[in-house]
């Protein structure tokens, strides 16, 4: 079983049931989340730190997949919230963040199971940079539907 999908869960249970939790399981949890982005940072800080300037490349395969998730993903994101009848802010703040780059789990998930946390590292940090300009592109593509 995969942590996230073990939250999921849990999170649906909690949702579906109207389950809360006690005020100070939730101060904990947000506290703990808080956490997580300069940590997960400080992850892939240290990872592209141990590469050289010859090291930051992607693969064909990868540039796929980040064109894939930083504009394909969004834009058919888009057209089917759509067509479901989301519309105005609820739609486009959805697309949005469908818009945003990979998540710096990525190269945890691939240092705990021992992959190429290198290739994940690279990915994370390009995918970052071109969000840049793809959620722009998504944004400005996608306004008038």
């Amino acid at each position: 079983m995969n942590p996230n999908i073990i939250a999921i869960i849990i999170g649906l249970i909690l949702f579906i049931f109207s389950i809360h939790l006690p005020v100070v399981v939730n101060q904990f949890l947000g506290y703990v989340s808080d956490a997580f982005t300069p940590l997960s940072m400080i992850v892939i800080g240290s990872n592209l730190s141990n590469m050289e300037l010859k090291d930051i490349k992607l693969p064909g395969y990868l540039w796929l997949l980040v064109l894939l998730r930083n504009l394909i993903y969004p834009i058919m994101t888009g057209f089917v919230l759509r067509a479901c009848g989301l519309i105005r802010v609820p739609l486009m703040a959805t697309i949005i963040l469908s818009a945003c780059p990979f998540a710096g789990g990525v190269s945890w998930f691939s240092l705990q199971t021992h992959g190429d946390a290198k290739a994940a590292t690279v990915a994370m940090s390009v995918s970052t940079l071109l969000s840049l300009v793809t959620i722009t592109v998504v944004f400005a593509l996608l306004q008038n539907i």
